[in-house]
Formats: C-alpha cells, structure tokens, sequence
C-alpha cells in the first residue's frame, strides 16, 4: 500500500513539473529553397516560447549537417499570439549536390528549479543544385579556359556580386564579400593562405615578411579591421563608409597588381 501511495506521489509531482515546463517549439526553412554547390544560403531555425521563457540554442562548430558554417547570427524576437518568436540564423554552403538533411541544433528550455530540457529538433530537407544543370545539357561541357591574370582593381567582381548590397542596408554581407574578395586576392598574389588566418595572424605573418611595404600593410590592416568590426562586433556603418571602404580596397590592390611592362618600358630596361 506504502509502495503504491509513493509511486503515484512521484507521478503527481512528475506531471506537476511537466506542467509548469513552458512549451517550446521550433521550426525550420532555408534561403532559397534550392541553392547551388557554392551558393551561400541562410538556414532559419524560429523558437517560438511563452514570452519570458530562458532557451537556450547550441551553437554548431564549422559544420551543420554536410555544410559548411561561414557566419551565423539572430534577428530581433517578434511577439505573435502571446509568444516570443526568435529567428536564429546561419549563412551556409556546400559542395555536394544532391538531397541533404539539415537537423537542427539543440535546443533546451530552462525549467523552475533550474533543470534543463530538450525541445523537440526540426528535420530540414535541402536539394543542392548542381551547377551544370540537368544531365541532358553536361554534354555541352568544353574544355576549362587558361589561367587569366589577376584583375587590376575589384570594380569587375564587385560589379557581379555586391553593386546593391549597401543600398539595400546588407552591410554585413556587403563587408563579408569584399573582405573575402581582397582575401583571395592576396592567396592568388602573394601566395598566402589568407582566407584561413585571422585578421591578427595574416597581419602579424606579413610583418615578418616583405611581401608588402608599410603603407600598404598599414591599408589593408585598417581594412581588415573596419571589416571585423561590422561583420562580428555587430558595428552598423553607412554609405559612406562602405564608398570608402570599397575604395581603400580597389586603392590596395591597384598598389600591389602584377603590371605588365610595356614594350618601350622593356627596351629602356635593356639599354
């Protein structure tokens, strides 16, 4: 009988605890629904709780599924329907077309007394686009062009990719693109593995090299920095700022491009 009386007691105060748990709920989608091998696209993950409540989302290292994470972030909450509605985000890509599963990250929900709890995950479908379209058109694939030079400024690749971006208010995307524009560029130039180091690594490796004279390491650190601030310190900049910015980028790589010797150059040089 004492044996009965304390089971349904622990079952009373179990359901009891249940139901003091706020109820969280998440929901997930990707931006576009189809991306490309290479394209970059936002996976959405939207926590809906009873305003008030402490959740808690675990953020995932360098991968999320077969993806690649290159920046992640949150919008601000929205209220709908008496709950707190928070989008976290993440900015991924991936090389492998096909079907994939993007399952999202853990997420838990603090309970009275202190205690932890799972909330339920979301299972996200994702179909990567291959570049060459459907297989009836691969048969149109030619032989790969040669090498081309290192262009003389960024006003080509800014043209393609980040023209609108600051007019739009996307300065993060628009500072993420251009840093990672120069970045390259640095790779092909100077054959430094510029994209896998820090600001304060490729700096201080530069240093210790002459790659580049002071003035230019002194641009591109000032860069790098104004950069950093915008894409990871949250720094809102404006226009004007990212006018500069693009112009300090064109001026360094304008400063340091291979040029090629024109024929009388190259007669003065020999005699």
């Amino acid at each position: 009988m004492r044996g009965s009386l304390l089971c349904a007691a622990l079952l009373a105060s179990v359901m009891a605890h249940a139901a003091d748990a706020p109820t969280v709920s998440v929901q997930a989608h990707v931006e576009p629904e189809q991306p490309t091998i290479g394209q970059r696209f936002r996976y959405v993950l939207e926590v809906s709780a009873p305003a008030g409540t402490d959740v808690a989302v675990t953020q995932p290292g360098e991968h999320l599924g077969d993806f690649d994470v290159v920046d992640f972030g949150a919008d601000p909450p929205a209220e709908r329907d008496g709950r707190t509605v928070t989008p976290h985000w993440w900015r991924l890509v991936g090389w492998s077309p096909g079907e994939h599963t993007i399952e999202s990250p853990p997420v838990h929900v603090h309970q009275p007394g202190g205690a932890l709890a799972d909330v339920p995950g979301a299972t996200t479908r994702v179909v990567v686009a291959s570049v060459l379209g459907d297989a009836d058109e691969k048969t149109d694939i030619r032989d790969i062009k040669g090498p081309e030079p290192v262009p003389p400024d960024l006003r080509i690749w800014y043209a393609l990719g980040a023209r609108r971006l600051p007019e739009l208010g996307e300065f993060k995307e628009f500072y993420s693109a251009l840093s990672g524009i120069v970045r390259r560029y640095l790779e092909d130039r100077f054959v430094v593995r510029a994209p896998e180091m820090t600001t304060e690594e490729f700096l201080e490796a530069t240093a210790r090299s002459s790659v580049l004279e002071p003035g230019q390491r002194q641009l591109l650190g000032d860069f790098l920095a104004e950069s950093d601030l915008v894409k990871f310190a949250r720094h809102v900049p404006t226009l004007a700022d990212s006018d500069r910015v693009l112009g300090a980028a064109e001026r360094f790589v304008d400063e340091t491009a291979v040029r090629e010797q024109l024929p009388a150059e190259e007669h003065r040089a020999a005699g």
